[in-house]
């Protein structure tokens, strides 16, 4: 898996709203969002359609938007204590974002870590990586 494609943020923040306020920041300043974006409310949207969970205490937030430029994975931590999100405690956060083109190569990274997310064994290893953004 290429390491450009997944990226790991340990924050101080517990809370979802505060966590993705600052993600985006982030994301704008690496230049992976445009500015004016609706990152925020396109993950309450998706949440709103179904279960996020992946695995127990982590979670899989995701968007396919436009004003995406750059496909990522973000591994969002705390490493103090559980992150407060809406009525889950989680561990880990995995931050999905998908331009709406990307191409074959990078579809194709993305639908085997996917397929990864299926081992307990590789969750353990994402949630244990510190390769930062």
């Amino acid at each position: 898996m290429s390491n450009s494609l997944i990226k790991t943020v340990t924050l101080k923040h517990t809370n979802k709203v505060e966590i993705l306020k600052n993600i985006e920041v982030l994301l704008v300043g690496t230049n992976i969002i445009n500015e004016s974006n609706n990152m925020i409310e396109d993950i309450d949207y998706r949440e709103s359609k179904g279960n996020i969970e992946v695995y127990p205490n982590v979670l899989l937030p995701h968007i396919k938007a436009s004003y995406v430029k750059k496909a990522q994975i973000i591994l969002v931590k705390n490493k103090d204590s559980a992150i407060n999100w809406n009525d889950k405690k989680a561990e880990l956060i995995i931050l999905l974002l998908i331009p709406e083109k990307t191409d074959e190569d990078v579809q194709s990274k993305i639908r085997d870590f996917m397929k990864n997310l299926a081992s307990e064994e590789y969750i353990q290893k994402l949630m244990k990586r510190s390769n930062k953004l």
